[in-house]
């Protein structure tokens, strides 16, 4: 888990020795890579299951998370932005799998009748 903060930094005038001046304009939010292993009981490879994984990982939408810790730091949602899944050599009934994602807020809009955006 990373969190960043977003932070401009700039140099007030006055010559080569003025001090940096940084402004924070806002949070980045939290940063997961998530490393799993799937395996089968049985000698067959997961096909199912790596199919499943994929198919979550293609939703164009947030995902709710459920892990204590991220909801202990205020994590709802999450949003999906790489899978990988390295080769295993010699691991027929499994694969490896590393899911990147970013943290996520839930956003109600309301609509005002009469209101036209531009």
């Amino acid at each position: 888990i990373e969190y960043e903060k977003r932070v401009k930094t700039g140099y007030m005038a006055g010559g080569q020795n003025a001090a940096p001046v940084r402004q924070i304009i806002g949070e980045g939010g939290y940063r997961f890579l998530i490393r799993g292993l799937v395996l089968s009981d049985t000698d067959r490879f997961p096909v199912e299951e790596k199919l499943a994984l994929l198919a979550v990982c293609k939703l164009n939408k947030s995902i709710p998370v459920s892990n204590f810790l991220l909801r202990i730091l205020g994590v709802r949602f999450m949003v999906i932005t790489r899978l990988r899944m390295p080769p295993t050599e010699g691991l027929a009934n499994g694969f490896a799998y590393q899911i990147e994602a970013l943290s996520d807020a839930d956003i109600e809009l309301e609509l005002i009748d009469g209101l036209q955006i531009n």
